[in-house]
């Protein structure tokens, strides 16, 4: 998934959790009679939302290296469904999950996209394929190089 489709579905599903729950205060103080038929919707939609958001952060992740990038709507939701009185916690998350997502793995692989752009490399002169200058013997054919 690039990085534009899962900020645009990211932020899609991310936004309405703030509506619905700021709806759910307001109804609340209202003190309407139906507010526990509200409580269950909102708590739906809420869930809907929360799942949405883990399984887009899942394809991102296994797109860009990072597995773990599910975890963090998950944990969000769980604290925005169930531990209701810590609202901080799920914008956290969310700020994470989308700075997370956005910076690719497979850019910052580390040393191993380093490592090849310093060695120098040369053609097989039996084989004509590449090999590291260093290499004494040729690894495609076994022609033995003499550098």
């Amino acid at each position: 998934m690039s990085n534009v489709k899962f900020l645009i579905l990211y932020i899609i599903l991310m936004v309405p959790t703030y509506f619905w729950r700021f709806g759910l205060i307001g109804s609340a103080m209202d003190g309407g009679d139906d507010f526990e038929n509200l409580n269950n919707t909102a708590m739906v939609l809420l869930l809907i939302s929360y799942v949405g958001m883990a399984v887009v952060s899942y394809f991102r992740g296994k797109g860009s290296g990072k597995k773990y990038l599910f975890a963090f709507p998950v944990v969000g939701g769980v604290f925005d469904l169930i531990l209701v009185f810590i609202p901080f916690v799920p914008t956290v998350m969310n700020i994470i999950t989308i700075v997370m997502g956005m910076s690719d793995d497979k850019e910052s692989a580390g040393d191993t996209s380093i490592n090849k752009t310093d060695r120098e490399e040369i053609e097989c002169p039996a084989c004509a394929e590449v090999i590291l200058k260093k290499a004494k013997k040729c690894k495609h054919c076994g022609h033995e190089v003499n550098a």
